[in-house]
């Protein structure tokens, strides 16, 4: 358990690193990404948001245990999540 809550820290870094990738991502006007639909920016903002929105409950109920009980999320659920990102946004891009 003292593992796991010193990996979370970093993995919570990377969730909202990531997801803020993606939002900004979303509103770019590069002439690159130009032939990205506003559903498709629309779909990105979504599935960036849903991860922060996640990622604040899990946090939130993790701020109600103690040290000893049983986490309310893993590191591996936050990469778990990244990696849901770049798969499913990264499709669009």
């Amino acid at each position: 358990l003292a593992r796991e809550a010193e990996e979370r820290g970093p993995a919570v870094s990377k969730v909202k690193e990531e997801a803020q990738i993606w939002l900004s991502f979303a509103e770019t006007k590069d002439k690159d990404y130009e032939h990205i639909t506003e559903e498709e920016r629309n779909n990105i903002k979504a599935k960036a948001n849903a991860a922060l929105d996640w990622l604040k409950e899990v946090q939130d109920k993790q701020a109600t245990l103690k040290v000893t009980d049983q986490p309310a999320f893993l590191s591996a659920d936050c990469y778990g999540r990244v990696r849901n990102l770049e798969k499913e946004c990264g499709a669009i891009k």
